[in-house]
């Protein structure tokens, strides 16, 4: 008798009390992987059988089967994903204009349709394919919007329909399908198309093989361009953004080399070089806006190079670049016009300081040293790491790291009047609140960095390259000296080309950006022509 009381205790805690957390768990399952058939066939060698675990819940994927997955599209209501056909013809006209041939790309069969392939890969993903959709540097919207997209954001919210599920014309049901479950991104298609045929015009007349590039909106942050060369499927390039081609990729030996699959743009990690002096710069100014005008020497040294040795470490010499003239004494302004190694060095030895260069990097994503094991429990040591390395990476060296993204936040924050929009891909509701940005510098500072980048372009390091643009920009540019690798190709041991700034400099409605190109060499020479001719495109697209 008393086991039998508990029994039914026990199942009237289940049933009543537990029995949505029962009902809605997923299990895990055997699933057969075979190429006649199986849940994913389509990744399968031919003839092959491979047995997985699975989490799956056939109720509730019963239900989702019935709600059709939300579209993706672009800042102007292009369709850059969808799970119907109905909704890719409706698109046909706007595609066929830019250049997307529905014929070719995008089968009937496909469960999921990704009508400009490659060139949206980094920023979408594959929700068939889920290639690196477990990754820490990944940002796809397929998975970050999953909730929206599916129509739900937990299991809670369907198991109302998934225990009625049996029922005609049942509510719950109903009510999941009225639900908006499209995202709309900041993206443009259309500079992002641009964007990605100027890099890969322009690395292919250098002989370079990767480059990214990356716009933001200042105003908003949204970012409206972001491209990465190589991508999923560039092993064809004669079609590198075929749809279909990029699923082979996805699925092929491809895969071995992770390189087209990184979205570097806006997770990557590599040495800034002297784009990083607007860093610097920014934590002078943060600290004592006085250090504007702040001097030191930049003199010929006994090994006939130009630079300054560095008091307290013992004296090292820091040099410019070979073939440099001594600068002499200059201040902020002048140093970031020429580019001065010997400058940053010692304004971030002697005035900046370690916790303060770190912690305005912090702000913009930007890592100053390696992470290391230990570094949790003692959030001082990487810190002390710092100071050691301090007058290298106060010209992004030593053992900083960024991306071109957070490059680009870097000028968009100085564009803005010294306030930091942070950036996004998601565009939210038409009734969303305004950004609130987050003061940094004061105008005047700001504006000090914007005309000192303005003169980069006027008279300094990039005057040969963008000096007669017919919109004003203003920029940085970067050559990021790597370690020389034994048995390295002799490519592999050329410097980083870099390229960040705004745009127009005279104007309200800005652009910022940075262009990354690996092994680009010298950043006056590669990557700021690439800027110049972002943001004529954009001037073309009427997006400033």
């Amino acid at each position: 008798m008393a086991v039998g009381c508990i029994l039914l205790a026990r199942t009237g805690w289940l049933d009543i009390v537990r029995a949505d957390d029962f009902f809605g768990r997923p299990a895990r399952v055997l699933v057969e992987n075979v190429r006649s058939g199986g849940v994913n066939a389509r990744t399968a060698s031919p003839g092959a059988r491979t047995i997985q675990a699975t989490i799956y819940n056939p109720r509730i994927a019963l239900v989702e089967s019935l709600i059709p997955r939300g579209d993706i599209y672009d800042r102007n209501g292009i369709l850059l994903a969808t799970s119907r056909q109905d909704t890719l013809q409706a698109h046909n006209a706007d595609l066929q204009q830019l250049g997307v041939d529905l014929a070719r790309c995008c089968p009937p069969s496909d469960e999921r349709i990704y009508p400009f392939g490659s060139l949206t890969w980094h920023l979408l993903g594959d929700i068939v394919e889920k290639a690196r959709f477990g990754a820490s540097d990944t940002g796809f919207v397929e998975r970050v919007a999953n909730g929206r997209l599916r129509g739900y954001e937990n299991a809670g919210e369907i198991l109302p329909a998934v225990r009625r599920r049996r029922q005609p014309n049942q509510p719950e049901l109903a009510k999941l399908l009225r639900r908006d479950r499209d995202v709309h991104l900041t993206i443009d298609i259309r500079l992002q198309q641009r964007a990605e045929s100027i890099l890969a015009d322009a690395l292919s007349r250098a002989h370079k093989t990767a480059g990214s590039a990356i716009v933001l909106d200042v105003d908003t942050g949204g970012i409206l361009a972001s491209v990465n060369i190589p991508g999923p499927g560039d092993a064809h390039p004669e079609e590198p953004r075929d749809p279909l081609l990029v699923r082979v990729a996805l699925r092929g030996k491809a895969r071995d080399d992770l390189r087209p699959f990184e979205d570097v743009a806006r997770f990557g990690a590599f040495p800034p070089g002297s784009t990083f002096k607007l860093v610097t710069a920014v934590a002078a100014l943060r600290k004592d806006p006085a250090l504007l005008s702040q001097a030191e020497s930049c003199v010929k040294l006994d090994d006939d190079r130009t630079g300054a040795k560095i008091r307290g470490y013992g004296n090292r010499p820091i040099h410019d670049d070979v073939g440099d003239s001594a600068h002499g004494s200059l201040t902020m302004a002048d140093a970031l016009r020429v580019s001065c190694n010997a400058y940053f060095a010692q304004l971030a030895a002697y005035q900046v300081g370690a916790a303060q260069l770190a912690e305005t990097a912090a702000l913009f994503g930007i890592r100053t040293v390696r992470p290391l094991r230990g570094d949790e429990s003692n959030p001082d040591a990487p810190v002390r790491r710092l100071a050691k390395l301090l007058p290298d990476s106060g010209y992004g060296q030593g053992e900083v790291t960024a991306s071109p993204l957070q490059m680009s936040l870097v000028s968009s924050m100085i564009a803005n009047h010294g306030a930091l929009v942070r950036d996004r891909l998601i565009a939210g509701p038409a009734n969303e609140p305004a950004v609130v940005p987050r003061t940094i510098l004061s105008p005047a500072s700001a504006e000090a960095l914007a005309q000192a980048m303005r003169s980069v372009v006027l008279s300094g390091t990039a005057h040969k390259f963008l000096s007669g643009s017919v919109v004003q920009i203003a920029g940085k540019t970067g050559t990021a000296q790597i370690d020389k690798r034994p048995g390295a190709n002799a490519d592999d041991s050329v410097a980083h080309s870099w390229f960040t700034g705004f745009a127009p400099y005279d104007g309200e409605r800005r652009i910022a950006f940075a262009v990354f190109i690996e092994h680009g060499g010298y950043g006056g020479a590669l990557a700021a022509p690439i800027s110049g001719e972002l943001v004529a495109a954009a001037r073309e697209l009427g997006i400033i």
